[in-house]
């Protein structure tokens, strides 16, 4: 071939490359050519995302049960904010109701979406907010019937207001199908609840499982009520009543009751003992209980109890600025042969070694400055005295002591390695933390906690010569001029005296509003308005 080519001559070799130059030329130029358009398709394709960028439309709501997914994580649950606090300063259970009519105003889909998480729990807290919820209930275009699911009535009811009382809370039980549970709080010696206050609308209300009565009420009538509940009540709260006094004792056939309360029960009267309960699982005590007494409480009713809760009542009360909390010591007795199927225990740190042959959970309520003497007690319980034990935890008793149920709504299973621990916000600055062995309660100190330094002053004070008393005329003044302070949540639960317009953006959800379609706000009705220029609490008989 080389000698084919080599003897090629020069003009067929000069016309053979020619060929190959204009070839080769050719190539490029279309080489050139598909570039130039891919720059060109490149140049198009960065001008429609410059102009999409432009024209981007506002972030779109997602899926409405998403929605609900993120507001059922972002609001903190009813069962941990206790309502019983919404009076104290600053309280977490305000900042809730704050966030949750946040929500509320954001966009109406929203609206639609949140306002069953503000009218789940519905809390009196005033006695006039139980006439502007019926009327909310009646007028409101939005089913607000089908999302009421338990009722708290937390203020004091007044014997001369006894009639209406009753007449609205029969009206309220009428209007909601889905009231499951009733509580009635009011806690207060002083002002118990009159005995001509029946709260005879609860008789005739087969769907309240759960019912909470932590308040004094006369004997009769708590014995009346307990046996038209009796039939569905699956959960009873109830305050020690005064002692019968001679009166009939009833014999109480309790069908479904598994979840059992008594508060401030020292001694267990006797008609308790003369109730059957079959199927109670959990029983709490909030008494200084002695150990004969519970040994003859768990002979009649311990045979399927399953739980057994001794609350922080069995401290010495720690004052309002929580100096070093002492326990009383519990001498716990054996109850392996009447609770023979008993698994978890709530008490303060005992005194002697807790006996029981199938117990596996152990909660001790514990306070920050007895935390090193706890730890202790946690230690000796490790014993053979429990052969089953699983755990032992410590339990924030200063923060958390309103909530009886933390251990049952935290069970000691959730966290058995510190790959498991976890931590329920509230807010920004409060949560709850889980870690193994031990519930903590994280939170900015309170305005008026003393720390030790505080604590050591305050000792020296008090050995100290004694000092002049000051006359005290600021504070009569404030309690004289007591009407014209604002609550502490007024600045979105205002009162009649503090509200402009007599609205009641209050706890009980019955914020009297609607939204508005047109102006895509919310809405408060006009007679709404009227009901701040109320002197007095009108008959509801057109209800």
């Amino acid at each position: 071939m080389e000698d084919a080519l080599s003897e090629e001559p020069d003009e067929t070799k000069i016309a053979r490359l020619k060929r190959e130059i204009r070839s080769l030329k050719m190539k490029n130029e279309d080489l050139i050519d598909e570039l130039t358009d891919s720059k060109g398709e490149l140049n198009a394709c960065n001008q429609i995302f410059h102009d999409l960028s432009t024209l981007r439309k506002p972030f779109s709501q997602p899926p409405p049960e998403i929605l609900h997914s993120i507001f059922e994580r972002a609001i903190p649950p009813s069962f941990i904010i206790s309502s019983s606090d919404s009076f104290l300063p600053n309280s977490l259970w305000c900042h809730v109701q704050a966030q949750k009519h946040a929500v509320l105003n954001v966009c109406r889909t929203w609206y639609m979406i949140g306002l069953p998480f503000l009218y789940e729990v519905v809390s009196i807290r005033r006695i006039y907010q139980l006439a502007h919820l019926l009327r909310t209930l009646k007028y409101s275009s939005l089913n607000l019937k089908e999302m009421i699911k338990k009722v708290e009535v937390l203020c004091v009811t007044p014997d001369w207001y006894r009639q209406h009382f009753e007449y609205q809370l029969k009206v309220l039980f009428d209007l909601c199908p889905r009231l499951s549970s009733f509580s009635y709080a009011s806690e207060s010696p002083r002002c118990p609840l009159p005995p001509t206050i029946q709260l005879a609308a609860l008789v005739v209300v087969p769907n309240i499982t759960h019912l909470e009565l932590i308040t004094y009420i006369e004997f009769d009538s708590l014995q009346n009520l307990l046996q038209h509940a009796s039939p569905h009540v699956v959960s009873l709260s109830i305050f020690a009543p005064p002692n019968p006094n001679g009166t009939a004792v009833l014999d109480i056939l309790f069908r479904r009751l598994e979840d059992l309360t008594l508060w401030k029960w020292d001694d267990p009267k006797p008609f308790v003992h003369d109730w059957k309960i079959p199927h109670l699982k959990r029983l709490t005590f909030d008494s200084h209980f002695g150990e004969v007494k519970l040994i003859k409480f768990c002979e009649v009713h311990g045979a399927g109890l399953q739980y057994l809760h001794f609350t922080r009542a069995n401290y010495v009360s720690e004052g309002w600025w929580h100096p070093p909390l002492p326990y009383k010591p519990r001498v716990f007795p054996d109850l392996s042969d009447s609770c023979p199927i008993l698994q978890h225990i709530v008490l303060p740190p005992p005194s002697e070694r807790l006996i029981h042959k199938n117990v596996k959970w152990v909660d001790v309520w514990v306070s920050d400055r007895t935390l090193d003497e706890a730890r202790t007690v946690r230690n000796s319980l490790q014993s053979a005295n429990l052969p089953a034990l699983k755990g032992v935890r410590l339990l924030p008793y200063s923060e958390l002591g309103h909530r009886l149920n933390l251990p049952l709504l935290l069970p000691p299973t959730l966290v058995s390695t510190t790959s498991d621990s976890f931590a329920i916000h509230l807010s920004s600055d409060v949560a709850i933390c889980h870690d193994v062995g031990e519930i903590r309660w994280i939170k900015p100190p309170c305005a008026g906690d003393l720390d030790e330094d505080d604590l050591k002053a305050q000792e020296h004070n008090d050995t100290s010569e004694e000092e002049i008393d000051e006359p005290n005329d600021t504070l009569e003044e404030d309690i004289d001029d007591g009407d014209s302070v604002s609550d502490s949540d007024g600045s979105f639960i205002p009162d009649e005296s503090d509200s402009e317009d007599g609205t009641d953006y209050s706890s009980d959800g019955s914020a009297d509003q609607d939204w508005d379609p047109v102006t895509k706000e919310l809405l408060v009705k006009d007679w709404i308005l009227m009901d701040g220029l109320e002197t007095g609490f009108s008959p509801l008989h057109d209800l």
